[in-house]
């Protein structure tokens, strides 16, 4: 996540990113 948000510049695509990465991780868990 912290490396991301270094990497990806823009509060709209950090949202983005972080909401994918969000529902990436609640399938996984599931």
């Amino acid at each position: 996540m912290i490396v991301i948000k270094h990497i990806v510049k823009g509060h709209k695509t950090d949202q983005f990113i972080n909401l994918y990465l969000t529902r990436t991780f609640q399938i996984v868990s599931h």
